[in-house]
C-alpha cells in the first residue's frame, strides 16, 4: 500500500513538473517583445558560443513565430556580424529556407533589423528585430514561419567559415539545446583578409562624393553618355566614393587604399564603375552586386566569358568582356540566369587598379519582381565583399537629367551566395 502511494506521489509530481516545464517555455515566449530591452531572455537558456560572430544565441518558436536573440562579440558599429549570419530554418520534415539579417535603419548605437528571404531578397513580412550595444552587441529578432510550420532547428555562420546548428525550443518541446560545428561551403571573402601596404597614406582631397552626409548633384546621364567600352573617360565626370570594407575615416580614404564607387541612370539603364584599390595587389570580385528598390533587390555576379568566377590573380593585361548573371535560386553557385542586354567590361593593367564598368537594363526588375523602377526614387548599389558603404541614385526617367545621390549605406545587408549556369555570352 505504502509502495502504491509513493508511486502515485511521484506520478503526480513528473506531472506538475512537465506541466510547469511546458508553462514555463510557453510564458517565456509569450513574454518576448521586440523593444531592444532583453530582459525577457534572462529565463531562457542560451546556447554558449565561442566564435568571431557571437558569444551565445537562442531561438524559441511560439505559434507561427519564430524569436532569436543573439549576444555578438562586435563593439564597433561596423562590425555587423549579423548581416553575415544568414540563419537558416530547417523544417521538422528537413526543409532549409535560408534568410538574410538586414539593418534597417540606425541611431548611434541602436538599429531596428529585419529579416529578408535570401532567395528574391524580399522582407519576411512581420519581422523585426532590435540592436543595440551593452558591452558587445545584443539583438532579438520576431521571424513569422507560418508558411514553413514548426521549425526544429536553425543553423547559423558563427564567422565566415564555420556553421552552428542549434535547436529551436517550443511551448511543445522542452528539448535540450544542442550545437552541432561544421565547416561552411563559402569562405570568407579575400578582400577582407588585405593587410594594407606600409605606403604611407596622403589625405585625399575632397571630392563631390565623398562625404558621409547624403549631397545632391545633378549630372547628363541621358541614354548614351555610358558606353561600356573599358576606357571608362566618361566616369571622370560623376561623383564617386570612396569605400572599403573595413573601418576607416573618411579623411583618410584614397586611391591607395580604398576603392572607388559610382552609379548612374538613364531611362533604360543602371551603370556602375569599381576601381579597385591602387595600393597593393586587389584584384577585381565579381560576386554578390546588389541593386535594390526598396524591399526588392537584384543580384549579379560578374564572370568570365569561359563562366569562371572572378577573382582572378593571374589574368593577362587587357580589357575583357564579362558576362552578367542575376542569381536565381538560394544554395551554391550553379544555378543563375544570363542577363539579356546587360554588358560589363573589365580593364586588367600593371600600370592601374583593376576597373569595371556594367550596365544593367531596368526592366530586369521587370523580369523578376514585376515592378517598373521608373516609378521610384531610388536605387541603391552594394556589395559586402568589396564595400562597407554603397551608393545611391535617386532618378525620374522623364526628367531630363538625373539627379544622384551619393550616401552611406551598409552593404552588409546584400550577403547571399547562389549558383551559376554555362550560357552563350552576349
Amino acid at each position: 500500500m505504502e509502495k502504491k502511494v509513493m508511486k502515485k506521489g511521484f506520478s503526480i509530481i513528473s506531472l506538475i513538473t512537465i506541466f510547469t516545464c511546458l508553462f514555463a517555455v510557453s510564458v517565456m515566449a509569450d513574454n518576448i517583445s521586440i523593444d531592444g530591452n532583453f530582459d525577457d531572455w534572462d529565463s531562457v537558456k542560451k546556447t554558449k558560443i565561442s566564435s568571431l560572430f557571437y558569444k551565445e544565441v537562442a531561438f524559441i518558436q511560439e505559434g507561427d513565430t519564430l524569436y532569436m536573440y543573439a549576444k555578438e562579440n562586435a563593439t564597433n558599429a561596423w562590425e555587423k556580424y549579423f548581416s553575415n549570419t544568414f540563419p537558416v530554418l530547417i523544417s521538422e520534415n528537413g526543409e532549409e529556407h535560408t534568410l538574410v539579417i538586414t539593418e534597417e535603419s540606425s541611431s548611434g548605437n541602436k538599429s531596428d533589423l529585419v529579416v529578408r528571404n535570401q532567395n528574391g531578397y524580399s522582407i519576411i513580412s512581420g519581422s523585426s528585430g532590435k540592436r543595440k550595444k551593452d558591452g558587445t552587441y545584443v539583438y532579438e529578432l520576431k521571424i513569422p514561419v507560418k508558411k514553413w510550420g514548426n521549425i526544429d532547428s536553425v543553423k547559423i555562420h558563427t564567422d565566415y567559415s564555420q556553421t552552428q546548428t542549434i535547436s529551436v525550443k517550443s511551448s511543445s518541446s522542452q528539448e535540450t539545446t544542442k550545437a552541432v560545428t561544421t565547416q561552411a561551403a563559402t569562405t570568407k571573402p579575400a578582400a577582407t583578409t588585405v593587410v594594407p601596404t606600409t605606403k604611407q597614406q596622403t589625405t585625399p582631397k575632397p571630392t563631390q562624393g565623398e562625404s558621409a552626409t547624403p549631397k545632391d548633384i545633378v549630372v547628363p546621364a541621358s541614354e548614351g553618355v555610358v558606353v561600356i567600352d573599358g576606357h571608362f573617360d566618361e566616369w571622370k565626370n560623376y561623383p564617386f566614393v570612396y569605400v572599403t570594407n573595413w573601418n576607416m575615416p573618411e579623411n583618410q580614404r584614397n586611391d591607395d587604399n580604398c576603392r572607388r564607387l559610382s552609379i548612374v541612370v538613364d531611362d533604360d539603364y543602371i551603370y556602375f564603375y569599381v576601381r579597385m584599390i591602387g595600393g597593393w595587389n586587389d584584384p577585381l570580385n565579381g560576386n554578390e552586386y546588389m541593386l535594390s528598390v526598396g524591399q526588392y533587390g537584384v543580384s549579379l555576379n560578374l564572370r568570365m566569358q569561359d563562366d569562371s568566377q572572378l577573382p582572378q590573380y593571374n589574368l593577362a593585361n587587357g580589357r575583357y568582356d564579362l558576362n552578367v548573371y542575376y542569381k536565381n535560386k538560394s544554395a551554391h553557385l550553379s544555378d543563375e540566369t544570363l542577363i539579356d542586354d546587360a554588358e560589363a567590361k573589365m580593364l586588367v593593367s600593371e600600370d592601374e587598379p583593376d576597373q569595371v564598368e556594367v550596365k544593367v537594363p531596368k526592366e530586369i526588375f521587370k523580369v523578376i519582381h514585376g515592378i517598373d523602377v521608373n516609378d521610384v526614387k531610388e536605387i541603391t548599389l552594394s556589395n559586402p565583399n568589396l564595400f562597407d558603404h554603397g551608393i545611391s541614385s535617386s532618378a525620374t526617367s522623364t526628367a531630363p537629367a538625373v539627379g544622384i545621390i551619393i550616401c552611406i549605406i551598409s552593404a552588409g545587408a546584400a550577403f547571399l551566395i547562389f549558383r551559376k549556369k554555362k550560357s552563350a555570352a552576349k
